[in-house]
């Protein structure tokens, strides 16, 4: 299926994760997974080694808070080609990792949190050392707080970043740590193109 054909879990009022993966090497791909029950806690909660996610739609309301968290020492996990959605006010982040997690990958994700009034907390969120970061391609908008927050150790490389700011200042949008940037910008109303 495409779009909104494509096969749709949504969450329960049950205080879980909708998904929780939990066996390494894992894939999902071409589906929607939407939180709209005040009981669900994420999306999908990480738990194991190479979890792959790839053209997926991954949609938080007012909750769940997280959309998705990745457990210390889910290494090498990786989104591709998915988009994060934002259709209510309330949610903290699209992807929090809860504890270190080694040479993970976010490439080509759209994170649209517009229309939701923004993120509480950050696009992307890791208050523990990664290494072997790669964030390349991605598009944040409408973000209210910082699009990627990193533990000031972290690792790796931020390249092709655009980022749509709903404050009137641009500062620390982007709080990659110790990775590198490449080509990232950062955008408001007020003011376009800055790097």
């Amino acid at each position: 299926g495409r779009g909104r054909a494509r096969p749709t879990f949504t969450a329960t009022t049950a205080a879980s994760d909708l998904v929780d993966v939990s066996a390494a090497s894992v894939c999902l791909k071409n589906i929607r997974l939407v939180g709209a029950a005040s009981g669900v806690t994420a999306l999908i909660d990480i738990a194991a080694d190479d979890f792959i996610c790839e053209g997926c739609s991954l949609e938080q309301a007012a909750t769940p808070l997280m959309g998705v968290t990745a457990a210390a020492g889910s290494d090498r996990f990786r989104f591709s080609d998915c988009t994060f959605l934002g259709t209510a006010a309330g949610p903290d982040c699209a992807i929090d990792i809860e504890g270190a997690c080694d040479d993970w990958v976010v490439e080509r994700c759209n994170f649209n949190y517009q229309s939701s009034a923004g993120l509480d907390l950050a696009g992307i969120r890791s208050s523990t050392t990664d290494t072997g970061v790669l964030v390349s391609d991605c598009r944040f908008i409408g973000m209210d707080a910082t699009a990627i927050d990193f533990n000031s150790s972290s690792t790796g490389l931020l390249e092709k970043i655009s980022v749509l700011s709903n404050n009137a200042t641009v500062a620390e949008m982007i709080d990659a740590g110790l990775c590198g940037f490449v080509d990232c910008r950062v955008a408001n109303a007020a003011k376009s193109g800055a790097v």
